[in-house]
């Protein structure tokens, strides 16, 4: 997922480049654009094609499905022509100098993605790819161009070393990002119940993870065991994406004497809200009752259905999590119980991995590594927009507008 948000980002770079685009037919009829003199995108050209549908997706999921105008689709078009023509240029360059992409990598990011789409996407990642005429390849032209951008960062140039004396001056600069605050540091380990498996054998998969954590085994070897069974190819989506750290900060979280009365308030908000328990809104279960209502996915009605389902489940998970930290906490150990997520179908082992109470601001030495990495990175960003833009300005890009 953070590829797709990387992608948006990138999106909206793009759009501040229109001045290096120019309009112009171009030689070929049907070439969409034209560069570096003799070198032309196709409209059936992958690299192009897939990454102008995904943009439009994402206009769409950003306007709320408002129809695109014309105006709007020209803008697509240049942003797509510019992603291809870096792309390629980037991919010369970097062959020229020897720094050959690995695409193992490359391959296991875009296997990330796809699985996003898998899990949350209706129809799953093939239906994506077919409502939105995108290849199977999609992301992986997406993740070998953040590859090459990357290749081109640690290679093609250097940056001056970053001096004490800057990361000091950056520090006294942004001491409002320095601060350490009282809280909790959790493990949260999802295991999906996908289909083919059963509540009961999750939940006793997680209890076993529960009793070796307990015993002294280390978060990541507990960590490791469960990946095996877990994971991707298994179909357990929400165990790769949601399993993880979470910070919770003391000043920000109930603390829960009672859990049985919190889970109580939430119902009867549920029931104010909706008019019924959600016990009696979802008997079966919330798949089962859309499936007897005939509600489809792109349904308003579905929308509604969810948002419900999915706050409810959310608010009991989250209240057992502020029970567990602030009534059960020991260092070192698990919650006793796995929790459900209805939501995420799944049982989670809560792992209690760290408490701070101290208040203040972090030392310069606490935060220098941080410091010295993100002054590197900025230095090394600016270097490859220099980089490219001379590229692109070389590359005398023209496109062929549509009307």
């Amino acid at each position: 997922m953070k590829n797709i948000k990387k992608f948006i980002v990138l999106i909206l770079a793009f759009a501040v480049c229109a001045a290096m685009l120019a309009s112009c037919g171009g030689k070929k009829d049907d070439a969409v654009a034209r560069f570096g003199g003799d070198s032309y995108i196709y409209a059936e050209d992958s690299d192009f094609s897939d990454i102008y549908n995904l943009i439009t997706y994402y206009h769409k999921l950003e306007s709320a499905g408002d129809e695109i105008s014309a105006v709007e689709y020209n803008i697509i078009l240049r942003d797509a022509v510019k992603f291809t023509v870096e792309m390629r240029l980037l991919e010369d360059e970097a062959a020229r100098r020897g720094y050959p992409v690995d695409m193992g990598k490359v391959e296991a990011a875009a296997n990330e993605d796809e699985a996003f789409f898998e899990a949350t996407y209706n129809g799953g990642f093939a239906a994506f790819c077919a409502d939105w005429n995108l290849s199977e390849d999609v992301f992986v032209i997406l993740n070998k161009y953040y590859a090459l951008r990357e290749t081109a960062k640690k290679n093609f140039f250097t940056t001056p070393d970053v001096t004490e004396e800057e990361a000091f001056a950056y520090y006294e600069e942004n001491k409002e990002d320095f601060i350490k605050k009282p809280h909790f540091e959790i493990k949260e380990l999802f295991l999906h119940v996908a289909d083919g498996t059963s509540r009961e054998a999750v939940c006793n998969d997680a209890n076993v993870y529960i009793a070796m954590l307990n015993a002294g085994k280390t978060w990541e070897s507990v960590l490791d065991t469960a990946e095996m069974k877990y994971n991707l190819g298994n179909g357990m989506y929400f165990s790769h994406y949601l399993t993880g750290t979470e910070i919770i900060e003391k000043n920000e979280i109930e603390n829960v004497e009672s859990i049985s009365l919190l889970k109580s308030r939430i119902d009867q908000e549920f029931k104010n809200k909706y008019g019924v328990n959600y016990s009696e809104m979802f008997p079966n279960g919330f798949e089962e009752y859309i499936k007897t209502n005939g509600i489809t996915k792109d349904s308003a009605t579905y929308k509604r259905v969810f948002e419900a389902h999915i706050n409810y489940c959310r608010e009991l998970y989250n209240a057992e999590v502020s029970y567990a930290v602030t009534q059960k906490w020991k260092t070192g150990k698990c919650y006793e119980f796995p929790v459900y997520h209805g939501g995420f179908e799944s049982y989670v082992v809560i792992y209690f991995s760290s408490s701070e109470d101290e208040e203040g601001e972090l030392s310069f030495e606490e935060a220098k590594a941080d410091i010295t990495a993100q002054i590197d990175n900025e230095r090394k960003e600016i270097k490859f927009e220099d980089f490219i833009s001379e590229k692109m300005d070389e590359a005398k890009v023209q496109i062929k507008y549509g009307n």
